[in-house]
């Protein structure tokens, strides 16, 4: 079976902006849905959490969108990557952090009397900056952000450390290589309105 683009099979003259979020979108995702989707939407990747009930950055109107990149830093969030030491860095991998506090920003956590779950949780790392438990990336060009996976989810089995990341980018190379595509969509009456990863 042969896959079959959206733009061929449906009317997308109203389709202005998708949004994406949960892990990093790909650069093969910005490809798919530019060419077989619509190559005038507003593809707009996204990153906050649960716990803040918002986004540290998304999309925007104005700027470029740029392949792999979320587009820029929402308004009011003082989003920085910073290194170990906690100094900012550009260009390389980073801790993200909020520099400065936030109206969303949760003031406390149930049961924690002392508040010292709370703190332990956002603010051990770099004592009165929030840290997200994120790696990312800041363009200096662009002032795109790159998501690189959780830095607060390490695993270290027998001493090698690794995190969600490095197990992403394995699976995404693998199903690379198998010839396998992101967001094929079959017809309906193949599998139903499902789409099927193939």
């Amino acid at each position: 079976l042969k896959p079959i683009p959206p733009r061929e099979t449906h009317n997308l003259q109203t389709l202005h902006t998708i949004l994406s979020t949960g892990s990093p979108l790909k650069s093969q995702s910005y490809e798919y849905v530019y060419k077989h989707i619509k190559n005038s939407v507003l593809l707009g990747s996204i990153s906050g959490g649960t716990d803040i009930i918002s986004c540290f950055m998304g999309q925007n109107v104005t700027i470029p969108v740029y392949k792999g990149e979320i587009q820029a830093r929402n308004l009011g969030m003082a989003v920085e990557a910073w290194n170990d030491e906690g100094k900012p860095v550009w260009g390389e991998s980073g801790e993200l952090v909020c520099t400065k506090p936030i109206p969303c920003q949760p003031t406390h956590f149930w049961n924690d009397e002392n508040g010292s779950k709370y703190r332990k949780a956002y603010f051990s790392k770099f004592p009165g900056v929030w840290a997200h438990g994120d790696y990312c990336k800041i363009n200096p060009k662009t002032g795109g952000i790159v998501m690189l996976g959780r830095s607060d989810g390490t695993l270290n089995p027998n001493g090698v450390r690794f995190g969600s990341s490095e197990i992403y980018n394995i699976v995404h190379d693998k199903w690379k290589e198998s010839g396998s595509s992101s967001g094929s969509f079959l017809k309906p009456r193949d599998f139903g309105p499902l789409p099927k990863y193939s």
